[in-house]
Protein backbone atom coordinates (compact mmCIF):
# COMPACT_ATOMS: atom_id res chain seq x y z
CA UNK A 1 0.00 0.00 0.00
CA UNK A 2 1.16 3.48 -0.96
CA UNK A 3 1.58 6.44 1.89
CA UNK A 4 -0.27 9.57 1.18
CA UNK A 5 2.06 11.97 -0.44
CA UNK A 6 2.12 15.66 1.61
CA UNK A 7 3.69 18.90 0.26
CA UNK A 8 3.38 20.29 3.77
CA UNK A 9 5.27 17.69 6.19
CA UNK A 10 7.21 17.64 9.24
CA UNK A 11 9.27 14.14 10.59
CA UNK A 12 8.58 13.59 14.12
CA UNK A 13 10.83 10.72 13.73
CA UNK A 14 13.43 14.06 14.04
CA UNK A 15 11.51 15.15 17.50
CA UNK A 16 11.94 13.23 20.49
CA UNK A 17 9.65 14.88 22.66
CA UNK A 18 6.72 15.50 19.84
CA UNK A 19 5.91 18.84 19.03
CA UNK A 20 3.09 21.31 21.57
CA UNK A 21 0.63 23.09 20.18
CA UNK A 22 -0.58 26.61 21.28
CA UNK A 23 -3.43 28.20 21.30
CA UNK A 24 -4.78 31.74 20.67
CA UNK A 25 -3.27 35.06 21.55
CA UNK A 26 -3.30 36.68 25.12
CA UNK A 27 -1.60 37.76 28.41
CA UNK A 28 1.69 37.67 30.25
CA UNK A 29 0.79 36.45 33.65
CA UNK A 30 3.94 37.29 35.66
CA UNK A 31 4.89 40.49 33.61
CA UNK A 32 2.92 43.48 32.13
CA UNK A 33 0.69 42.68 29.96
CA UNK A 34 2.12 40.66 26.72
CA UNK A 35 0.11 39.15 23.60
CA UNK A 36 0.50 36.16 25.46
CA UNK A 37 2.48 33.36 23.28
CA UNK A 38 6.07 34.41 24.45
CA UNK A 39 5.70 34.38 28.09
CA UNK A 40 2.89 31.77 28.60
CA UNK A 41 5.23 29.08 26.82
CA UNK A 42 7.49 30.21 29.41
CA UNK A 43 4.48 29.49 32.38
CA UNK A 44 3.87 25.83 30.59
CA UNK A 45 7.62 25.04 30.55
CA UNK A 46 7.63 25.52 33.98
CA UNK A 47 5.71 22.39 34.57
CA UNK A 48 7.96 20.96 33.15
CA UNK A 49 11.30 22.56 34.69
CA UNK A 50 13.08 23.13 31.26
CA UNK A 51 14.89 25.74 31.33
CA UNK A 52 13.81 29.18 28.78
CA UNK A 53 15.10 32.17 28.60
CA UNK A 54 12.83 35.24 27.21
CA UNK A 55 12.99 35.84 23.23
CA UNK A 56 15.66 33.72 22.43
CA UNK A 57 15.17 29.71 23.89
CA UNK A 58 17.85 27.90 25.51
CA UNK A 59 17.76 23.93 26.14
CA UNK A 60 20.61 22.72 28.15
CA UNK A 61 18.73 18.76 28.49
CA UNK A 62 16.94 18.71 25.46
CA UNK A 63 17.58 20.15 21.69
CA UNK A 64 14.63 18.94 19.95
CA UNK A 65 11.93 21.25 21.06
CA UNK A 66 8.87 21.84 18.30
CA UNK A 67 6.04 24.47 19.00
CA UNK A 68 3.09 24.86 16.36
CA UNK A 69 1.08 27.81 17.05
CA UNK A 70 -2.71 27.04 15.57
CA UNK A 71 -4.60 30.25 16.81
CA UNK A 72 -3.93 33.63 15.97
CA UNK A 73 -0.55 34.91 17.24
CA UNK A 74 -1.76 38.53 16.97
CA UNK A 75 -4.29 40.90 16.88
CA UNK A 76 -6.76 41.88 20.17
CA UNK A 77 -3.52 41.27 22.20
CA UNK A 78 -1.35 44.49 23.92
CA UNK A 79 1.38 43.39 22.46
CA UNK A 80 1.71 41.58 19.10
CA UNK A 81 5.42 42.86 18.14
CA UNK A 82 7.00 40.72 21.27
CA UNK A 83 4.84 37.49 19.94
CA UNK A 84 5.75 37.57 16.74
CA UNK A 85 9.30 38.55 17.02
CA UNK A 86 9.31 34.98 19.57
CA UNK A 87 8.17 33.62 16.02
CA UNK A 88 10.55 34.56 14.17
CA UNK A 89 13.28 33.95 16.15
CA UNK A 90 12.53 29.92 17.04
CA UNK A 91 11.45 29.66 13.08
CA UNK A 92 14.69 30.55 12.08
CA UNK A 93 16.33 28.47 14.56
CA UNK A 94 13.62 25.41 13.38
CA UNK A 95 12.33 25.40 16.71
CA UNK A 96 9.06 26.73 15.46
CA UNK A 97 6.30 26.31 12.74
CA UNK A 98 4.20 28.40 11.65
CA UNK A 99 0.30 28.42 9.70
CA UNK A 100 -1.61 30.39 8.13
CA UNK A 101 -4.55 32.26 9.72
CA UNK A 102 -7.23 34.78 8.98
CA UNK A 103 -5.80 37.72 10.77
CA UNK A 104 -1.99 36.86 9.68
CA UNK A 105 -2.95 37.06 6.10
CA UNK A 106 -4.73 40.32 6.62
CA UNK A 107 -1.66 41.92 8.64
CA UNK A 108 0.54 40.36 5.61
CA UNK A 109 -1.15 42.17 2.97
CA UNK A 110 -1.36 45.29 5.07
CA UNK A 111 2.75 45.06 5.41
CA UNK A 112 2.62 44.39 1.82
CA UNK A 113 0.95 47.62 1.41
CA UNK A 114 -2.91 46.21 -0.18
CA UNK A 115 -5.78 48.21 0.43
CA UNK A 116 -7.50 46.29 4.13
CA UNK A 117 -9.35 47.06 6.61
CA UNK A 118 -7.99 46.98 9.76
CA UNK A 119 -10.33 45.35 12.44
CA UNK A 120 -11.54 43.47 15.17
CA UNK A 121 -8.01 44.04 16.88
CA UNK A 122 -5.79 44.54 13.64
CA UNK A 123 -5.56 48.00 14.00
CA UNK A 124 -3.44 47.85 17.28
CA UNK A 125 -0.81 46.09 14.70
CA UNK A 126 -0.80 49.67 13.13
CA UNK A 127 -0.58 51.51 16.66
CA UNK A 128 2.80 48.59 17.57
CA UNK A 129 4.70 49.09 14.33
CA UNK A 130 4.07 52.62 14.60
CA UNK A 131 5.32 53.26 18.13
CA UNK A 132 8.11 50.81 17.27
CA UNK A 133 9.26 53.38 14.58
CA UNK A 134 9.10 56.15 16.76
CA UNK A 135 11.56 54.60 19.59
CA UNK A 136 13.54 52.31 17.07
CA UNK A 137 13.64 54.30 13.98
CA UNK A 138 12.23 53.59 10.72
CA UNK A 139 15.08 51.58 9.00
CA UNK A 140 15.07 48.97 11.71
CA UNK A 141 10.78 49.17 11.91
CA UNK A 142 11.23 48.16 7.63
CA UNK A 143 13.31 45.42 8.18
CA UNK A 144 10.98 44.04 11.13
CA UNK A 145 7.77 44.07 8.99
CA UNK A 146 9.94 42.64 5.91
CA UNK A 147 10.80 39.62 8.65
CA UNK A 148 7.22 39.42 9.60
CA UNK A 149 5.79 40.20 6.51
CA UNK A 150 7.95 36.79 5.32
CA UNK A 151 7.29 34.43 7.84
CA UNK A 152 3.31 35.35 7.86
CA UNK A 153 3.27 34.79 3.70
CA UNK A 154 5.30 31.92 3.66
CA UNK A 155 3.28 30.15 6.56
CA UNK A 156 1.30 27.16 4.71
CA UNK A 157 -2.77 26.67 5.35
CA UNK A 158 -2.11 22.89 7.06
CA UNK A 159 0.80 21.43 8.49
CA UNK A 160 1.46 17.56 8.59
CA UNK A 161 3.31 15.66 11.38
CA UNK A 162 3.69 12.03 10.22
CA UNK A 163 5.58 9.62 11.83
CA UNK A 164 7.13 6.78 9.70
CA UNK A 165 5.57 8.17 6.43
CA UNK A 166 2.29 7.97 7.73
CA UNK A 167 0.04 11.48 8.97
CA UNK A 168 -0.79 11.37 13.04
CA UNK A 169 -1.37 15.02 13.55
CA UNK A 170 -2.74 17.57 11.59
CA UNK A 171 -2.00 21.18 12.63
CA UNK A 172 -4.28 24.52 10.97
CA UNK A 173 -6.02 27.25 12.09
CA UNK A 174 -9.77 26.94 11.76
CA UNK A 175 -10.25 23.48 10.50
CA UNK A 176 -10.20 20.96 7.41
CA UNK A 177 -11.49 18.94 5.01
CA UNK A 178 -10.01 15.63 4.96
CA UNK A 179 -9.28 15.88 1.26
CA UNK A 180 -7.35 18.64 1.86
CA UNK A 181 -4.82 18.04 4.19
CA UNK A 182 -0.88 18.27 3.26
CA UNK A 183 -2.28 20.25 -0.02
CA UNK A 184 -2.60 23.61 -1.22
CA UNK A 185 -4.97 25.95 -2.91
CA UNK A 186 -6.53 29.04 -2.96
CA UNK A 187 -10.27 27.44 -1.59
CA UNK A 188 -8.00 25.15 0.81
CA UNK A 189 -6.18 28.26 2.09
CA UNK A 190 -9.49 30.24 2.47
CA UNK A 191 -11.17 26.95 4.24
CA UNK A 192 -8.28 26.82 6.69
CA UNK A 193 -8.18 30.14 7.64
CA UNK A 194 -11.81 30.85 8.22
CA UNK A 195 -13.82 27.30 8.51
CA UNK A 196 -16.75 26.81 7.11
CA UNK A 197 -19.15 30.04 7.41
CA UNK A 198 -23.04 29.70 6.55
CA UNK A 199 -23.61 33.24 6.82
CA UNK A 200 -23.73 35.85 9.31
CA UNK A 201 -25.10 36.89 12.89
CA UNK A 202 -27.55 40.40 13.26
CA UNK A 203 -23.59 41.56 15.22
CA UNK A 204 -21.91 40.37 11.82
CA UNK A 205 -20.08 37.34 13.21
CA UNK A 206 -19.97 34.58 10.73
CA UNK A 207 -22.04 31.66 11.57
CA UNK A 208 -19.41 28.78 11.39
CA UNK A 209 -20.54 24.56 10.14
CA UNK A 210 -19.60 22.42 11.72
CA UNK A 211 -16.84 21.12 9.42
CA UNK A 212 -15.65 18.25 11.91
CA UNK A 213 -18.49 15.84 11.90
CA UNK A 214 -17.66 14.49 8.44
CA UNK A 215 -13.36 13.85 9.65
CA UNK A 216 -12.85 10.74 8.65
CA UNK A 217 -8.91 9.91 7.90
CA UNK A 218 -7.07 8.64 10.61
CA UNK A 219 -5.17 11.71 11.06
CA UNK A 220 -5.75 14.18 14.32
CA UNK A 221 -6.62 17.56 13.76
CA UNK A 222 -5.74 20.10 15.86
CA UNK A 223 -7.19 23.51 15.50
CA UNK A 224 -8.42 26.87 16.61
CA UNK A 225 -10.51 30.51 15.39
CA UNK A 226 -13.26 29.28 16.79
CA UNK A 227 -13.00 29.69 21.03
CA UNK A 228 -14.31 27.44 23.22
CA UNK A 229 -14.64 27.06 27.00
CA UNK A 230 -12.80 24.06 27.29
CA UNK A 231 -10.56 21.87 24.79
CA UNK A 232 -13.41 20.04 22.60
CA UNK A 233 -12.66 16.39 21.10
CA UNK A 234 -14.77 15.60 18.77
CA UNK A 235 -14.10 12.89 15.84
CA UNK A 236 -11.06 12.83 16.04
CA UNK A 237 -10.53 16.60 16.50
CA UNK A 238 -9.33 18.88 19.17
CA UNK A 239 -9.74 22.33 19.49
CA UNK A 240 -7.36 23.86 21.79
CA UNK A 241 -8.37 27.76 21.42
CA UNK A 242 -9.60 29.03 24.79
CA UNK A 243 -9.59 32.26 24.21
CA UNK A 244 -6.93 33.53 26.73
CA UNK A 245 -6.75 36.81 24.93
CA UNK A 246 -10.61 37.09 26.04
CA UNK A 247 -10.22 36.43 29.58
CA UNK A 248 -10.21 32.28 28.99
CA UNK A 249 -7.01 30.22 28.80
CA UNK A 250 -4.09 29.11 26.78
CA UNK A 251 -3.90 25.81 26.11
CA UNK A 252 -1.22 23.51 24.84
CA UNK A 253 -1.61 19.79 23.59
CA UNK A 254 1.43 17.74 24.06
CA UNK A 255 1.92 14.85 21.44
CA UNK A 256 2.94 11.68 21.99
CA UNK A 257 1.69 12.36 24.98
CA UNK A 258 -1.51 13.52 24.24
CA UNK A 259 -1.82 15.30 27.10
CA UNK A 260 -3.61 19.42 27.84
CA UNK A 261 -1.89 21.90 29.55
CA UNK A 262 -2.59 24.93 30.35
CA UNK A 263 -2.62 28.64 31.69
CA UNK A 264 -5.44 30.97 32.97
CA UNK A 265 -5.54 34.68 31.64
CA UNK A 266 -5.19 37.33 34.10
CA UNK A 267 -7.47 39.51 33.20
CA UNK A 268 -10.03 40.17 29.66
CA UNK A 269 -7.11 41.73 27.28
CA UNK A 270 -9.75 42.02 24.47
CA UNK A 271 -12.63 43.66 26.77
CA UNK A 272 -14.99 42.59 23.64
CA UNK A 273 -18.54 42.49 25.65
CA UNK A 274 -19.59 40.33 22.56
CA UNK A 275 -16.55 38.31 22.81
CA UNK A 276 -16.79 34.20 22.91
CA UNK A 277 -16.77 34.08 26.81
CA UNK A 278 -19.52 36.46 27.07
CA UNK A 279 -21.70 35.03 24.46
CA UNK A 280 -21.01 31.40 26.34
CA UNK A 281 -22.15 32.56 29.39
CA UNK A 282 -25.56 33.31 27.72
CA UNK A 283 -26.24 30.83 25.60
CA UNK A 284 -24.72 27.67 27.67
CA UNK A 285 -27.83 25.91 28.74
CA UNK A 286 -29.08 26.30 25.09
CA UNK A 287 -29.84 22.98 23.61
CA UNK A 288 -26.53 20.86 22.12
CA UNK A 289 -25.87 20.43 18.41
CA UNK A 290 -27.20 16.57 18.45
CA UNK A 291 -25.53 16.37 15.05
CA UNK A 292 -21.98 16.85 15.99
CA UNK A 293 -22.59 13.92 18.51
CA UNK A 294 -24.18 11.27 16.54
CA UNK A 295 -20.91 9.89 15.38
CA UNK A 296 -19.20 9.96 19.23
CA UNK A 297 -17.21 12.20 21.15
CA UNK A 298 -14.92 12.72 24.22
CA UNK A 299 -15.03 13.98 27.35
CA UNK A 300 -12.06 15.30 28.94
CA UNK A 301 -12.33 14.79 32.75
CA UNK A 302 -9.49 15.76 35.42
CA UNK A 303 -9.37 12.42 37.45
CA UNK A 304 -9.55 9.73 34.14
CA UNK A 305 -8.39 11.98 31.57
CA UNK A 306 -10.20 11.54 27.78
CA UNK A 307 -13.12 9.75 28.02
CA UNK A 308 -14.63 8.25 24.20
CA UNK A 309 -18.35 8.15 23.87
CA UNK A 310 -19.17 5.46 21.15
CA UNK A 311 -21.83 6.52 18.33
CA UNK A 312 -23.80 3.20 19.42
CA UNK A 313 -24.25 4.64 23.13
CA UNK A 314 -24.71 7.99 22.03
CA UNK A 315 -27.39 7.34 19.57
CA UNK A 316 -29.36 4.97 22.23
CA UNK A 317 -29.28 7.66 24.99
CA UNK A 318 -30.90 10.40 22.54
CA UNK A 319 -33.71 8.03 21.80
CA UNK A 320 -34.06 7.49 25.34
CA UNK A 321 -33.96 11.20 26.03
CA UNK A 322 -36.39 11.74 22.87
CA UNK A 323 -39.00 9.95 24.66
CA UNK A 324 -38.72 9.36 27.94
CA UNK A 325 -36.95 12.36 29.89
CA UNK A 326 -37.35 15.94 30.61
CA UNK A 327 -37.24 18.41 27.63
CA UNK A 328 -33.38 18.58 26.68
CA UNK A 329 -33.32 21.92 27.60
CA UNK A 330 -33.98 21.44 31.17
CA UNK A 331 -31.82 18.22 31.46
CA UNK A 332 -29.04 20.62 32.51
CA UNK A 333 -27.24 18.00 35.26
CA UNK A 334 -27.86 14.15 35.14
CA UNK A 335 -26.23 12.62 38.90
CA UNK A 336 -23.63 9.66 39.20
CA UNK A 337 -25.32 6.88 40.42
CA UNK A 338 -24.28 5.28 44.33
CA UNK A 339 -21.85 2.42 43.29
CA UNK A 340 -22.77 -1.22 44.95
CA UNK A 341 -20.61 -3.42 47.06
CA UNK A 342 -18.25 -5.20 44.12
CA UNK A 343 -19.70 -8.55 45.09
CA UNK A 344 -23.08 -9.81 47.17
CA UNK A 345 -22.54 -10.17 51.03
CA UNK A 346 -21.23 -13.63 52.12
CA UNK A 347 -23.39 -13.10 55.11
CA UNK A 348 -26.44 -14.95 55.78
CA UNK A 349 -29.49 -13.27 55.00
CA UNK A 350 -28.44 -10.13 53.50
CA UNK A 351 -27.94 -9.57 50.42
CA UNK A 352 -25.57 -6.26 50.74
CA UNK A 353 -23.45 -5.81 53.88
CA UNK A 354 -20.57 -2.79 54.56
CA UNK A 355 -18.11 -5.42 55.44
CA UNK A 356 -17.89 -5.82 51.61
CA UNK A 357 -17.45 -2.09 50.83
CA UNK A 358 -14.70 -1.88 53.78
CA UNK A 359 -12.85 -5.31 51.91
CA UNK A 360 -12.80 -3.34 48.79
CA UNK A 361 -11.45 0.08 49.97
CA UNK A 362 -8.88 -2.04 51.84
CA UNK A 363 -7.35 -3.87 48.55
CA UNK A 364 -7.25 -0.50 47.01
CA UNK A 365 -4.79 1.03 49.73
CA UNK A 366 -7.04 3.10 51.25
CA UNK A 367 -7.01 3.00 55.25
CA UNK A 368 -9.37 5.74 56.39
CA UNK A 369 -12.63 6.06 55.39
CA UNK A 370 -15.72 8.35 56.42
CA UNK A 371 -18.96 6.86 56.55
CA UNK A 372 -21.93 8.71 56.67
CA UNK A 373 -25.43 8.00 57.37
CA UNK A 374 -27.61 7.79 54.45
CA UNK A 375 -31.64 8.89 54.55
CA UNK A 376 -33.89 6.62 53.26
CA UNK A 377 -34.96 8.71 50.40
CA UNK A 378 -34.94 9.08 46.60
CA UNK A 379 -32.85 11.33 44.61
CA UNK A 380 -34.60 14.02 43.11
CA UNK A 381 -32.73 16.76 41.02
CA UNK A 382 -34.83 20.08 41.49
CA UNK A 383 -33.62 23.30 38.54
CA UNK A 384 -35.74 26.04 39.81
CA UNK A 385 -35.96 29.69 38.58
CA UNK A 386 -36.30 33.79 39.74
CA UNK A 387 -39.35 33.88 37.45
CA UNK A 388 -40.64 32.33 34.29
CA UNK A 389 -40.14 35.34 32.36
CA UNK A 390 -36.12 34.44 33.28
CA UNK A 391 -37.10 30.66 32.58
CA UNK A 392 -37.61 31.83 28.83
CA UNK A 393 -33.93 33.09 28.23
CA UNK A 394 -32.46 29.43 29.54
CA UNK A 395 -35.07 26.62 28.84
CA UNK A 396 -37.14 28.48 25.90
CA UNK A 397 -40.34 28.20 28.06
CA UNK A 398 -41.85 30.26 30.80
CA UNK A 399 -42.15 28.25 33.56
CA UNK A 400 -40.87 28.34 37.57
CA UNK A 401 -39.03 25.09 37.16
CA UNK A 402 -38.52 21.16 36.70
CA UNK A 403 -38.02 18.41 39.44
CA UNK A 404 -36.27 15.14 37.54
CA UNK A 405 -35.27 11.85 38.77
CA UNK A 406 -31.48 10.84 38.81
CA UNK A 407 -32.12 9.22 35.30
CA UNK A 408 -34.15 12.20 33.86
CA UNK A 409 -37.28 11.29 34.28
CA UNK A 410 -40.15 13.56 35.60
CA UNK A 411 -40.13 13.21 39.56
CA UNK A 412 -43.95 13.77 40.64
CA UNK A 413 -47.41 13.92 38.30
CA UNK A 414 -47.43 17.32 36.96
CA UNK A 415 -49.94 18.79 39.51
CA UNK A 416 -47.97 17.58 42.38
CA UNK A 417 -44.83 19.31 40.88
CA UNK A 418 -46.20 22.74 39.61
CA UNK A 419 -47.52 22.84 43.56
CA UNK A 420 -43.79 21.75 45.15
CA UNK A 421 -42.22 24.31 43.21
CA UNK A 422 -44.26 27.08 43.51
CA UNK A 423 -43.57 26.60 47.15
CA UNK A 424 -40.07 26.57 46.74
CA UNK A 425 -39.89 29.44 44.58
CA UNK A 426 -42.00 31.67 47.71
CA UNK A 427 -39.13 30.45 50.28
CA UNK A 428 -36.46 31.45 47.83
CA UNK A 429 -37.82 34.59 47.54
CA UNK A 430 -38.54 35.04 50.88
CA UNK A 431 -35.21 34.44 51.76
CA UNK A 432 -34.06 37.06 49.04
CA UNK A 433 -32.00 34.02 47.85
CA UNK A 434 -31.66 35.20 44.07
CA UNK A 435 -30.82 38.89 45.29
CA UNK A 436 -28.29 37.45 47.66
CA UNK A 437 -26.34 35.67 45.30
CA UNK A 438 -27.32 37.71 42.18
CA UNK A 439 -28.23 34.29 40.46
CA UNK A 440 -31.45 33.51 37.84
CA UNK A 441 -31.73 29.86 39.10
CA UNK A 442 -31.02 27.41 41.61
CA UNK A 443 -29.78 23.19 40.84
CA UNK A 444 -30.35 20.92 43.61
CA UNK A 445 -29.13 17.61 43.79
CA UNK A 446 -31.32 16.46 46.52
CA UNK A 447 -32.57 13.60 48.48
CA UNK A 448 -36.50 13.25 48.92
CA UNK A 449 -37.98 12.00 51.71
CA UNK A 450 -39.74 9.80 52.34
CA UNK A 451 -38.31 7.40 49.83
CA UNK A 452 -42.01 5.98 48.85
CA UNK A 453 -43.13 8.86 47.65
CA UNK A 454 -41.44 7.88 44.30
CA UNK A 455 -41.39 4.13 44.88
CA UNK A 456 -45.15 4.12 45.93
CA UNK A 457 -45.45 0.42 44.23
CA UNK A 458 -42.64 -0.93 45.63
Amino acid sequence: MSLPKYSNSVHLERFACGYESFGRNGGNEKRPPVQGILLIIVNIFDFTQQDIKIRYVHFPRISSFLTEPVGDVLSRGPNSIDCLKFFINHVEKSLAYMVDSNHGWKIARWLDRRKVELAHGDELIAAEFANYEREQGQEAAEVLKGKVSSLLLSAPSNLVFTSNGVGVVVATHAGIRDHYIGKESKRIRDFCRYGDPEGFEESGKPIRKDWFVNHKSGETIVWGHDPRPQPMVINNTINIDQGVVFGGRLTAYRYPEKQFVAVEAQKDYAEDPESFLQKWKKERFNPPNIQSFLKGYSVKTEDYGEIKIHADYVKSAIEAISHYTVPLEELLYIPPTMSPAPEPSSLDNYFEHPQEAFKYYRNQGITTMVVEKKHMGSRGILLLFKDEETAIGYVGSAKLGTIYTRAGRGFFDQELSAKLIKQLNTDLHQGQYFTKYNTDFVLLDAEILPWNLKAKDL
